[in-house]
Formats: C-alpha cells, structure tokens, sequence
C-alpha cells in the first residue's frame, strides 16, 4: 500500500472518531513513511504531536487493521516546510529492494507492534523488541500492585528458580505490560541472558507465516532457544488452536530446560474461551498475580513520577483533581498530563486547576457526578431503553436481545461507579468478576468499530448523568 493512500484511510477513518481533538489532530498529520512492519507518521504540530502520543495505542491497531499486519508506530516531529524532503524520503524508503527477505525472521530481526501506549518507543540497544522505558525503578507500586512487582523482582534477578511461568493479568492501562518488559530489560542490563519478548500478534502471525512457508520446526526452534520468552496479551490466542498447540509445545520445551516464562493477558486464562484446557493448565502452574486499578494515593504517586521524568511542574491540586476522577487506568492519567504539557507548551499560559478542568472536560468528569450514580439506576435506565425488564437483566437468560443490554449496564456500572468488577458482578446476580470483566472489554472493544453501539452508550451514559 502506497503512503497516501494509507494516510488517506487513517484520516477517514479517525473522522468518525468521538473524540473531536484526536480527530483533528490526526488530520494534521503531513505525511507516512511504511518500511516493513514500521510505520513514521510526520506531523507539524508539536501540540497535535502530544494528543497522538497519548492515543497512540488507537492508531497502532487501526493502521495494523488498515494494512492487514502488526505494525509498529513512530510519531515524528517535522516542520512543515520540509515536507518535500520527507516525501522524497518516503518515496526512496518505498522503492527500496525487498525482494530478498528471510520469510521466516528471527523474533530480534522485526520490531514487533507493542502493545503498550508509551509516549516515546525507546527499544532497548540489546534486545531491540523490548522497549527501555518500561524498568522497575519507574514503576510504582501500590497496594493494586505490589504483589506482582515484587515477584516481577525476584524473577528479574533470578529467573526460573522460584516463580515460573508467571502470568500477569488485569484491565488495560494498569501496568502488566509495563511490568513484564522491565523483567525483560532488567535480565537482560544485570545477566546477559537471551530474552525474547513479543507480542501474542507477532507471534499468531509468525506462526501462521511458517504454516505457508512449512517452516514450523524452525518457528518453535526460536523460542525454544531462548533464556527468557515474554509473550504480551495470550487472550488472543482465543480460539486459534493450532497457535495454541504450538505454544504448548514451546512452554514443555522450555520448562524442561529451566527456562523463565512471563505472559500477560487482559483476563484470567481460565475466563477466555476456546482455551486448551492442558495449555491452560500449563499457564496457570506458576505464580498469577492480577493488577487492580490504584489508589488515589497511589495515582498521585505515579503523576508525580511522571512530572519529573517529562521534566515539568505541575501544581499538587491538579494532580489530586486528576487522580480524583481518572478511577481505574493508569494510561488515562497519563493521557490528561500530556494533554496539560502540550497546552503549557503551545499556549505559553500558566496552568491552573480552573483551565486544566476545562482542558481535560473530554477526558473526565468530576467524581461528584459519579456520587448519585447507582447500579439501581443504571440497570433501569438500560431496561427501559431496550424495553425490558431489570429482572431480565440480572436475570440468567441468553438471548441475544438480553445479553447486550446485560454486557452494556456491566460497561457502564463500571465506567459510572466506582464499583469493582467483583461488586458488579455480585450485584448482577452473583456472577464472577472474570465474567464481568470480559463483558466490559467486550464492549470496550466494539464501541471502537460500532457506531450504533458507541451512539447507544453515549446516549445511555447522558441519560444516566443527567438523571442523578
């Protein structure tokens, strides 16, 4: 695909983005460079540039759908008056030779696409797939968290002795991946060990690569001979069984070599479907630690931690106002602190608590909203809209008719309240909080590509909002 009419699809599709700002923002962008599974997307808007930065999550998975494969993401500044050069650039990177490729590359030959929203992709110079922001010193634990960073520890500076595999689990935005490549990074600065990390799509579309090329035993063989394998967001494994069967294979394999295994996925193995149950097994026989959303105290902590890493001060009461209202993701915290940075920085203004609410009013809304707001209000607001009845929704029945308004009141108990996913499920009928969790992502996932479900929640939510 050629870099305007990639670019071109990008900005289409973004235009039916509900966020105005990253629309706009992504309608700035000047020019594309794709090499491989690279994308350099040029853009000359420095406060543009940070909007991007933190959605660059969103962009990575459309323009990965756009062309088909993962794709690993690079926003550069560029002035516009030298866009020819870029474009003379691009042109160049396009015509180079590819007819002579391995089809089936080494895990360390391809940046494989992160799953992780950093602001800045710094690979590390050792093991290029593996991202050297991402380090223990600079992640901070909290009760949510503590458990799981202090087994991430004690694997980094002894792997395969004690806790192996160890499986990672939780919401997104909450720090499994960042916890899973600060072992990678530390194993690799302090021991010199092997260390492959990837994520679950490279390695779905690796595996599905040596398929066709009938290079199975060579594909098994790269992750076979390694120290320590880190494989990101397993739940996409769901339902491919002959990935899972490979996989399975590769776990015996380093297991009976004392190798370390650390995975990461958004839900407890035995909650995603179309599971192997013998690979399952497998995933769940060491340590698994599940990250819960922080504390305030903890938010604060890890805003103040990021002031300083971006080299920027910014008032305890913004921080407090923030953490107060972001309640579970620590990606959306940093999502309002760069929003605050590119404002200080393009409009050359004080920050103040009065223009960071006015700043961030897309991304938040104060807590005191949230008081009123009940699970009893929300169901019946849901019921009534569906014309159905509260009973059938925290009811047993599985009809389609059902089943979706029952998932959009667990999306929008969860993202209204400050209920956990265990309080939600208890009230819906004492159901596990796995099930819940699952149905909230499931929503949060379609939202994304369905308009009329987006519309529905929206219209839901304000009804909710204006009525408490």
């Amino acid at each position: 695909m050629k870099n305007k009419e990639f670019l071109s699809k990008l900005k289409s599709y973004f235009k039916k983005s509900d966020s105005s700002l990253l629309s706009s923002s992504i309608n700035t962008l000047t020019d594309a460079s794709i090499v491989d599974n690279k994308i350099t997307l040029y853009i000359s808007s420095n406060y543009a540039l940070d909007i991007l930065k933190g959605n660059i999550e969103d962009i990575k998975k459309i323009s990965s759908v756009i062309l088909g494969n993962p794709v690993y993401i690079e926003l550069s500044y560029k002035d516009s008056s030298k866009a020819a050069d870029y474009k003379k650039q691009s042109k160049e990177e396009n015509n180079t030779d590819t007819s002579v490729k391995n089809e089936n590359p080494k895990p360390s030959e391809i940046q494989p696409a992160s799953s992780n929203s950093a602001s800045n992709i710094q690979p590390n110079p050792q093991v290029p797939f593996l991202n050297s922001i991402y380090t223990l010193d600079n992640f901070i634990p909290g009760d949510n968290s503590r458990y799981a960073y202090n087994i991430a520890k004690a694997i980094a500076a002894n792997p395969a002795s004690e806790y192996n595999p160890f499986l990672i689990y939780s919401n997104v935005g909450l720090g499994k991946t960042h916890l899973a490549e600060a072992i990678g990074n530390r194993i690799v600065q302090t021991l010199k060990y092997k260390v492959t990390y990837v994520t679950c799509e490279y390695f779905i579309n690796e595996f599905m690569k040596s398929i066709r090329t009938n290079t199975v035993e060579q594909y098994k063989n790269i992750y076979r001979n390694v120290d320590v394998l880190i494989i990101d967001d397993v739940q996409f494994l769901e339902g491919r069984g002959e990935t899972q069967n490979a996989l399975f294979n590769i776990f015996n394999s380093l297991k009976d070599s004392n190798k370390q295994m650390i995975f990461t996925s958004d839900r407890p193995v035995s909650a995603i479907k179309e599971f192997l149950p013998r690979l399952s097994t497998r995933l769940n026989s060491g340590v698994v630690a599940d990250l819960q959303p922080p504390s305030f105290e903890t938010k604060v902590a890890i805003l103040k931690n990021k002031c300083i890493q971006k080299n920027i001060n910014v008032d305890d009461n913004i921080l407090f106002y923030i953490s107060e209202n972001i309640q579970s993701n620590v990606r959306d915290l940093e999502a309002c602190l760069n929003r605050l940075i590119a404002f200080v920085k393009e409009m050359n203004e004080p920050l103040t608590l009065e223009n960071s609410k006015k700043i961030l009013k897309d991304l938040i809304f104060e807590s005191k909203d949230k008081s009123n707001i009940t699970m009893e209000k929300i169901i019946k607001a849901v019921a009534d809209y569906f014309n159905i009845s509260t009973s059938d929704i925290r009811g047993t029945k599985k009809s389609k008719s059902i089943n979706e308004p029952r998932h959009i009141a667990f999306y929008l108990s969860y993202i209204l309240t400050e209920c956990s996913t265990t309080e939600i499920g208890i009230y819906f009928g004492n159901r596990d909080h796995s099930t819940i969790l699952h149905s909230i992502n499931k929503i949060k996932n379609n939202i994304k590509t369905d308009s009329v479900l987006n519309e529905t929640v929206t219209i839901l939510s304000n009804i909710i909002k204006s009525e408490s």
